[in-house]
């Protein structure tokens, strides 16, 4: 009786030794599988690195775009200090009037305007874009500084717009605009 038992211990020691070795190599898969995924949710689709990695605020490049030159003038603007996100031809028609259709293309495949406007107490004043920073993924903040000369004073309020070409935001993001004036000699 005792040999059968000793068999019997054997038998259930290598079934269990097994089956341990079973449960850890399925615990391990599904862990990489979890952090794989956690990496995949977590990586800035821009940069390609882990969200962790970044360290905000990020300034983020940007060129400059000008109706000048062209038949198009921008339209239906508030000129309440505000940034439009755009991110199709379809959504810059809602903003843009042209004679003809002599404007320079952007592709929004790959890219978003930014149309930055407002108005300014004094003629003459100049926007200028300073800045776009990132602060968190779907947090951005632009600056622009309203140049005005000394001793020039409107009595009624000048519209300035600031478009920037950037590469493409999602549409939710959210856009803080900040503008310094500064004035002139």
């Amino acid at each position: 009786m005792k040999i059968q038992t000793t068999k019997t211990l054997k038998k259930m020691h290598h079934i269990l030794k097994k089956s341990t070795v079973e449960t850890l190599c399925i615990a391990m898969l599904s862990l990489t599988i979890v952090t794989g995924c956690n990496k995949l949710i977590d990586t800035d689709h821009d940069t390609g690195k882990n969200v962790d990695e970044i360290t905000f605020p990020v300034e983020i490049p940007f060129e400059e775009f000008s109706l000048d030159g062209t038949q198009c003038q921008w339209k239906n603007l508030a000129y309440n200090d505000k940034v439009v996100v755009i991110n199709s031809k379809r959504e810059l028609l809602k903003h843009i009037s042209c004679t003809g259709e002599i404007y320079n293309n952007i592709d929004f495949s790959k890219n978003t305007l930014l149309l930055a406007h407002g108005t300014a107490s004094s003629s003459g004043c100049t926007a200028i874009p300073k800045y776009l920073r990132q602060h968190s993924n779907q947090n951005y903040e632009m600056k622009i500084d309203l140049i005005g000369y000394y001793g020039v004073v409107a009595f009624v309020l000048t519209p300035w717009d600031v478009p920037i070409i950037v590469k493409k935001l999602n549409q939710t993001c959210t856009v803080n605009l900040i503008v310094e004036y500064k004035i002139i000699d």
